[in-house]
């Protein structure tokens, strides 16, 4: 008897916050807690992902002005400890 394991997998979707559309969407595994397998980079422009023992590297597209305008402000905050990034863009369309 043969038996095989289905590993478990957690899925990274990634969106526009300037229009809210999916633009990534990247298998993480093995499944960690508090997203310890996967990191964006400062820049918002790469996404590294642990998948079956290796580190896969995603560049996403180019920022809008929008969108970097909402990630500068964001970094201020956080940097002043006023707030976390995700704070910072809640709501803004």
């Amino acid at each position: 008897m043969i038996r095989i394991r289905r590993r478990e997998v957690q899925i990274v979707h990634v969106y526009s916050n300037g229009s809210g559309e999916e633009i990534l969407r990247a298998a993480c595994s093995p499944v960690q807690r508090m997203g310890q397998n996967f990191a964006l980079s400062t820049d918002g422009r790469k996404l590294a992902v642990l998948h079956n023992g290796a580190i896969e590297v995603f560049t996403l597209p180019v920022l809008t002005a929008k969108e970097e305008d909402a990630l500068r402000k964001a970094s201020q905050a956080a940097a002043q400890g006023e707030l976390t990034p995700q704070e910072s863009t809640r709501g803004e369309k």
